[in-house]
This record gives structure tokens, C-alpha cells and sequence, in this order.
């Protein structure tokens, strides 16, 4: 049996907080972890970052849909 844990993270134009959160969750001691960046439509670097970061998913929502 799996206990994969994902961490979906929100993200709207936070390509700088991406970039000092994201090394953190990647580096959990967690096993089993899938790590989520839904985007709301970014129109800064956020992809780039998420794409950059090895074990990181990039989800495009397309518009900012909010919470």
C-alpha cells in the first residue's frame, strides 16, 4: 500500500516565493511525496521556477480562478 502525501501549492504571480519555498518542500525527509504548483494564470516566471525544480509538478489552470 502507498501512503503518497501531495502538497498542492496555489500560486498567482509568486515566482520569487516559488523560488525559496519550493528547494524546502523538495527536500522533505517524506517519502512518498508529490509536489503540485496549480497556477491561476500567471503572467510572471512561475513556470520557469516550477519547471526548474526537479520532482516538482506544473499545473496550469489557465485563469485566476482564486481559491
Amino acid at each position: 500500500m502507498s501512503n503518497t502525501v501531495a502538497v498542492i501549492i496555489l500560486n498567482y504571480n509568486t515566482a520569487g516565493l516559488l523560488k525559496t519555498l519550493l528547494p524546502f518542500v523538495v527536500d522533505s525527509t517524506y517519502q512518498e511525496l508529490r509536489i503540485i504548483v496549480a497556477d491561476n494564470g500567471s503572467t510572471d516566471e512561475s513556470e520557469t521556477v516550477v519547471k526548474s525544480i526537479d520532482k516538482v509538478e506544473w499545473m496550469p489552470l489557465g485563469d485566476n480562478y482564486g481559491y
